[in-house]
């Protein structure tokens, strides 16, 4: 059995009513003020077990003092003298148990204090960036290309959303897939200059028409509304899915994070500020949307305060919804590009609810001067900043024909991390294409062989072919005829029957007034 130490302090002595202290005295030992069991299993000190009360001592030197021992489960006693009212005696322990209890307190308080003033610090800081750059007027600079983003063409761009970290783009497109019954969304990791590198894919995550990135330490996590858990179980919902490269994935995988649902929304996406802490929801009910404007780390928890919201708007009203994001005093809706609507960024103010609209058709004219395919769908809002805190607003455009489509990304205030992309470059990005395709021998006959291109170009381009063979005595021709925006048939003249590759390199833009293409 533990013991507690009663008694032993300088104060801890035994005086009769003039005050003088006095030895020999028998005290008990109660539980309660008042009434209360008495404690008669009672040790000294030193282990000895006494016997039942208490003596105060009768030593020189020690007169009047008195201590003892008793279990663990008494953190305080009474002692009863049998004259006067008895005294509360807590045990040596409560005392170290409290000093030790306000030395961690006052540590604590001195830890909280410390982390609350470099928060404000840090908040202050964050703001004080934020205030450096001001607003971002969309209406006094242009859009200028930032990459073309290189995922297949027969389908069409949903929506991206950049790294804070990295600056790599994560890109939406939907396909359906063997062994699912509806639409299913198919990430692509694209580096900052467009090339695929990863791809992930969400099996019943549905048409992918907005995602979100948000970083989190080393992983990344992309919000999306699931549509169909093809997997089983609940389905539909607002989803946190942390990245893992190469996986398909139904929606009751441990990689996915179902986030809490409002009765009675649907299609519910999200739009991510993450040095802002701010996350901008659209739902959409009864036919109407809805847009909310919540701190992100708060909305990670539960759904948290909402800091500005929007009345509802009936859907598809100006055209379909694409996208959507917040910066500043601002949300920013993409609507538009598709069924006889122009491609259009509204910017309400999250305050008054005031509204402005910009047109950015223009920002898919390529050299011939119009869009390729003459469409332009517009695709995806995000912001991105650079690691100063600089914003950036980003905007997607789907132009080309049918299976032919190209990915642009937009943006309004090029990240000063990156390179400025002009005219020029983007159609150097944009204009030519290379490839290579085996056309069979003939045994002295003309073969054929066609090409299809995998973006459509503005217009016409010029194609040169190059035969490969380490015999080329036997190759007579190497012809391109019914050249397209979209392809073009390769002819050979060979006279043996053995397949020759062809390499070829076809090329629209700036220059091509000086060339006449057959």
């Amino acid at each position: 059995m533990a013991l507690n130490h009663f008694g032993g302090g300088p104060s801890d002595i035994v005086t009769d009513a003039e005050g003088n202290v006095v030895g020999g005295v028998q005290l008990r030992v109660y539980t309660a003020q008042d009434g209360g069991s008495r404690v008669t299993e009672l040790y000294d000190f030193d282990g000895t077990p006494l016997s039942g009360v208490v003596v105060s001592d009768s030593s020189p030197g020690n007169i009047g003092r008195w201590s003892f021992q008793a279990s663990d489960n008494y953190d305080q006693l009474f002692m009863d003298d049998g004259v006067s009212d008895r005294w509360v005696v807590p045990a040596r322990e409560t005392y170290t148990a409290t000093r030790q209890a306000l030395g961690l307190a006052g540590e604590a308080k001195t830890v909280a204090e410390a982390a609350k003033d470099t928060a404000e610090h840090a908040l202050d800081e964050v703001n004080e960036r934020l205030d450096t750059y001001g607003d971002l007027d969309i209406f006094s600079v242009a859009p200028q290309f930032a990459t073309q983003l290189r995922i297949p063409s027969d389908l069409v761009l949903q929506s991206f959303d950049r790294d804070s970290r990295t600056g790599d783009y994560y890109v939406a497109q939907p396909r359906v897939i063997t062994g699912s019954s509806t639409e299913s969304t198919i990430i692509y990791r694209c580096s900052p200059a467009g090339a695929v590198m990863e791809t992930m894919t969400f099996i019943g995550g549905g048409h992918g028409s907005a995602i979100a990135v948000e970083r989190d330490g080393n992983d990344v996590y992309i919000w999306t509304w699931w549509v169909k858990n093809e997997g089983g179980g609940p389905t539909e919902g607002l989803c946190r899915v942390r990245w893992s490269a190469g996986q398909s994935i139904h929606m009751s995988d441990p990689l996915v994070q179902a986030m809490t649902r409002l009765d009675g929304e649907n299609q519910t996406f999200a739009a991510i500020d993450e040095e802002a802490d701010r996350i901008a929801i659209r739902s959409s009910a009864a036919g109407m949307e809805h847009y909310y404007l919540r701190r992100l780390s708060q909305f990670k928890l539960g759904y948290g305060e909402v800091l500005a919201s929007l009345p509802g708007m009936s859907i598809g009203e100006y055209g379909p919804y694409q996208g959507h994001t917040s910066l500043d005093d601002y949300l920013y809706v993409a609507r538009g590009g598709t069924g006889g609507f122009p491609p259009v960024i509204f910017r309400y103010e999250w305050a008054t609810g005031a509204v402005d609209a910009l047109d950015v058709s223009s920002a898919a004219v390529g050299f011939s001067g119009a869009a390729p395919g003459n469409y332009a769908e517009l695709e995806s809002m995000s912001v991105w900043r650079s690691g100063n805190g600089r914003p950036s607003l980003y905007f997607g455009l789907a132009t080309g024909s049918y299976t032919f489509r190209q990915s642009m990304a937009f943006v309004f205030r090029t990240p000063d991390t990156d390179t400025p992309v002009t005219p020029a470059l983007r159609s150097l990005n944009s204009s030519i294409q290379s490839g290579s395709v085996g056309i069979p021998g003939g045994n002295g006959t003309v073969t054929t062989k066609h090409v299809t291109f995998k973006w459509e170009f503005d217009g016409t381009p010029i194609v040169v072919l190059t035969p490969i063979s380490s015999n080329p005595d036997i190759v007579e021709s190497v012809t391109v005829a019914n050249v397209t925006a979209q392809g073009f048939d390769a002819y050979m003249f060979r006279t043996s029957s053995a397949a020759t590759p062809v390499s070829w390199f076809a090329y629209y833009g700036p220059g091509m007034n000086e060339h006449t293409p057959a």
